[in-house]
């Protein structure tokens, strides 16, 4: 099996005729068709196991023998749309793209409009428009002679006799998960977002009992309380002698960066979205780090250790 690193990508399948085919974004906007043998990779995984929910963050592409298999991590981490209607479906990561293969404008749904607004978010599996779908995370599309959708739950913890999780399965999976993330990050250094909160100091502390090393970021006013601490946490456990400050006022959003975040959420924009693109952007394009870890995820190790 051949591999190739992709941007986007759109899989069309006729119901009527049975055919499939497909076109991939490379590098530089590059497009070129589906080819036999392939898997295409968006994000970074271990090729190995492309299935496995420690192996990264992606969708891959597949392929092989007339059979296109597509899979995406256990975490969504970028989305898959499908929209099915009554002669084809369509499969992509881009809600753009899809509305330019599909033949009819994409048509929004009023219900998911209202859920959004009053919950803050739509049901995972949902979007905005009518008969698009957002693909639930660990789920694999087979498309032979029809579309089959399938998804597994994982079980990332297993119960004790005090139905309580294991402590120190929890702190190995942490640690295991960190470090297969940065080593499959081969096209970026990853920098760690800093807080002066508690979890974002035992991810820091983790990181540190670990041997890792990486930058530290934190966001907010030169002097406020949460940047001080930060900045002092940093040089405690020494991560590194690198500690980027984003201002509040470079998180200025416009017009063309909530397009480019409804773009990639597929219209389920929120701020916080919006803001963590903003903040992405600029560590990319001014001090060049591709890959931000951050610690939404230690909260659960702290409340369990």
């Amino acid at each position: 099996m051949n591999y190739q690193k992709i941007k986007s990508f759109i899989i069309e399948f006729d119901k009527l005729t049975k055919a499939k085919k497909g076109i991939v974004w490379i590098k530089d906007n590059k497009r070129e068709t589906l080819r036999e043998g392939y898997s295409y990779i968006l994000g970074y995984c271990d090729s190995a196991a492309p299935n496995n929910f420690r192996c990264g963050e992606f969708v891959t592409v597949e392929f092989n023998l007339g059979i296109v298999k597509i899979i995406n991590d256990s975490y969504g981490t970028y989305p898959v749309y499908v929209l099915d209607n009554l002669n084809k479906v369509l499969i992509s990561n881009s809600i753009k793209i899809l509305n330019q293969f599909n033949k009819s404008s994409l048509t929004i749904n009023p219900e998911k409009i209202y859920s959004y607004f009053s919950l803050g978010y739509n049901i995972i599996g949902n979007t905005l428009y009518k008969d698009v779908k957002y693909l639930k995370p660990n789920s694999n599309i087979l498309i032979k002679k029809e579309v089959k959708t399938n998804y597994e739950i994982i079980k990332r913890f297993n119960k004790n006799a005090d139905k309580d999780t294991d402590e120190s399965k929890i702190l190995n999976l942490f640690k295991k998960a960190i470090k297969d993330k940065i080593k499959l990050i081969k096209d970026g250094k990853p920098v760690f977002g800093l807080t002066g909160g508690y979890d974002s100091l035992l991810g820091a502390l983790l990181l540190k009992s670990m041997g890792i090393s990486v930058p530290t970021v934190t966001i907010g006013n030169k002097n406020s309380q949460d940047v001080l601490i930060a900045k002092k946490r940093s040089k405690q456990i020494a991560i590194n002698d690198q500690h980027i400050q984003i201002l509040t006022e470079q998180l200025k959003i416009n017009k063309q960066d909530l397009i480019n975040v409804s773009e990639i959420s597929g219209g389920m924009t929120t701020f916080g979205s919006v803001y963590m693109y903003k903040m992405k952007k600029i560590l990319k394009e001014d001090f060049g780090y591709n890959h931000f870890l951050d610690c939404s995820h230690f909260e659960i190790l702290r409340k369990k250790i």
